[in-house]
């Protein structure tokens, strides 16, 4: 688990950057070098050298970044593929441009008057500010904005355009402007499954708390379902936060969550691979299941597994740029940035793990009804006291063989809807029940695991109710010790 957290410390590190400015307000650097006073020299356009200050530049993989308009007054230039879809061709710095200060037009170098943020883009896309045929003009003013005039619009508080809603083309005597698209409306389960996520969340914890309070939750079978809960609990705590703030909104949390989302439902899908492991070997008789060296294995391959896939993915996400390799954690969402990684570093992973644990529960469906019968064979046999404890023992594995079936159902055939609504895709929402269910595979656990279990509910009934009759009992005097402290006060 330090492995993971030191993993985490380091990533965090590499990402802290990327708060310093909005995605869309900044700007990579070609050639940058860090001068002795901390500050990043930049070659700029027709103006020497550009210097950014400390906490205005990261780097981040082999690139530099920066903020240029924490600089002062700048302007978001389009990608060269924004001038092409126009049939332009984007004129090289530097240009000269004309800029308003209310009715007073002057003519300055664009790379002289602003800081130039490059390759500036539209998350949901836009328009070409000139090509309204209703537009009278539109004017970039002294502070970076675009101010346009148009019929049907009399508020001048729209018709300003902030730097951050639009970028500029400069051309060869003139200058375009690309406006962007407002952002379309927030999807509805990011409203919702934060709340199914809470409740799932909390279940969990439930679950935990239940487990820990009965007498024995030393064996290998309740350990495994609390690793397996806890696992759940700490990614639903992600996806909590993920879905919450949205896709990027806070770049650096995205990424951080996500990676700890990563890792824990990866352990949690490894944790329901021991279970079925268990009970596999418990069926076969192959180990005392009570042993603590066996736990201790379990465990190691339980947390170091995941922990392995996590690593390279962690460290493919921070060293590459390639488009097939690359996970892009936090790039377009808070999770993978195609259905190609996301495939290669976590649903392919839990695939295989699920086809595992369909063959190893299928082999122990088999061994379950062959025991059952040579059981009722058995019974018949004189030694039936023997035979009757050997009955016992096989009732109770039975009973966490049909906890395992359960949670198998429960996680892989969810899991399963995923896959298909990832590959099938359409609208979303479609999925939207059985996304839900997975959002509330706690609420569920702790049903199969706690509220059905008559077992724990007993334990927790006995140790709730004793408790009680102790504290009552402490605080309810004898009769005997009444009459002894009315005689020694008598004798004082």
């Amino acid at each position: 688990m330090k492995a993971v957290w030191l993993l985490l410390a380091l990533a965090l590190a590499q990402t802290l950057g990327k708060e310093l400015c909005e995605e869309h307000l900044r700007t990579k650097v070609l050639v940058g070098k860090v001068r002795p006073d901390g500050s990043l020299q930049v070659p700029d356009d027709g103006a020497g050298a550009l210097f950014y200050p400390k906490d205005t530049f990261w780097k981040e993989k082999h690139s530099w970044w920066a903020c240029p308009c924490r600089l002062g007054k700048c302007v978001r230039q389009c990608k060269r593929s924004v001038a092409r879809a126009k049939g332009v061709e984007m004129a090289r710095h530097p240009v000269a441009i004309d800029i308003w200060n209310g009715d007073q037009r002057k003519q300055v170098l664009m790379s002289e008057h602003f800081h130039i943020v490059d390759e500036g883009a539209c998350v949901s896309g836009g328009y070409f500010l000139e090509e309204d045929i209703e537009l009278d003009e539109f004017r970039i003013l002294s502070n970076g904005s675009i101010y346009f005039s148009h019929p049907n619009i009399t508020n001048d508080a729209e018709r300003m355009i902030s730097v951050e809603n639009a970028c500029i083309i400069p051309e060869h005597g003139k200058v375009g402007a690309f406006i962007c698209m407002p952002p379309e409306p927030q999807d509805l389960k990011f409203k919702i499954y934060p709340i199914f996520f809470v409740i799932s969340a909390v279940f969990l914890l439930l679950t935990l708390i239940a487990f820990f309070l009965t007498p024995d939750h030393h064996t290998i079978h309740v350990r495994s379902v609390v690793c397996q809960s806890g696992s759940l609990l700490m990614a639903y705590i992600g996806l909590t936060i993920n879905y919450t703030i949205g896709d990027t909104s806070h770049i650096n949390t995205c990424i951080i969550t996500a990676y700890v989302t990563y890792y824990f439902l990866l352990a949690n899908f490894f944790w329901l691979n021991v279970m079925c492991i268990d009970i596999y070997i418990t069926f076969s008789g192959l180990v005392d299941r009570a042993n603590e060296r066996a736990f201790l294995k379990f465990s190691v391959y339980a947390w170091c597994a995941p922990l392995i896939i996590f690593t390279i993915t962690v460290v493919l996400d921070r060293t590459t740029n390639h488009e097939s390799l690359s996970p892009g954690i936090g790039k377009s969402t808070c999770w993978f940035s195609n259905v190609w990684s996301q495939l290669l570093y976590f649903s392919g992973p839990v695939l295989i793990l699920l086809l595992v644990n369909s063959y190893l529960f299928a082999v122990t469906a088999i061994r379950v009804w062959r025991v059952k019968r040579d059981l009722g064979r058995m019974m018949h046999s004189e030694d039936s006291k023997v035979h009757g404890r050997k009955a016992k023992q096989q009732e109770q594995d039975k009973d966490r063989l049909k906890l395992f079936i359960k949670l198998f159902l429960l996680m892989g055939c969810t899991w399963f809807m995923e896959i298909i609504s990832w590959a099938i895709g359409g609208p979303s929402a479609i999925w939207y029940i059985p996304d839900a269910i997975n959002c509330l595979r706690g609420v569920l656990i702790f049903w199969f695991c706690v509220w059905s279990n008559r077992t724990i509910r007993v334990q927790l009934r006995e140790r709730f109710g004793s408790s009680k009759k102790k504290k009552t009992a402490s605080f309810a005097p004898t009769t005997s010790s009444v009459f002894s402290v009315a005689s020694s006060s008598k004798t004082l």
